[in-house]
């Protein structure tokens, strides 16, 4: 039993890092963190940074990652529109 224990362990370990050297799941919840950030509090500069570590942890985008960089797009440019369209 112990064997096919640390069989599931080895091949969960090894879906976790990535071949390129970077931890996955740190970047996950990094992206996590950082859209969670950027959507509740509105802070861009700690969600970027956020956002940046977690492409330093992974070396690679996530799928959370570019929900993330929509989501920072559409903070910054759906204000901008508003102001082009309706300017005071």
């Amino acid at each position: 039993m112990s064997a096919n224990r640390d069989a599931v362990y080895a091949r969960l370990k090894a879906a976790l890092i990535s071949p390129e050297g970077g931890i996955v799941w740190l970047a996950y919840l990094l992206d996590i963190l950082a859209l969670f950030i950027l959507i509740a509090s509105g802070s861009i500069l700690l969600s970027v940074i956020l956002f940046a570590a977690a492409r330093f942890a992974s070396r690679k985008p996530t799928m959370i990652g570019w929900g993330f960089l929509a989501a920072l797009a559409s903070f910054i440019l759906v204000p901008m529109l508003f102001q082009l369209f309706n300017p005071s």
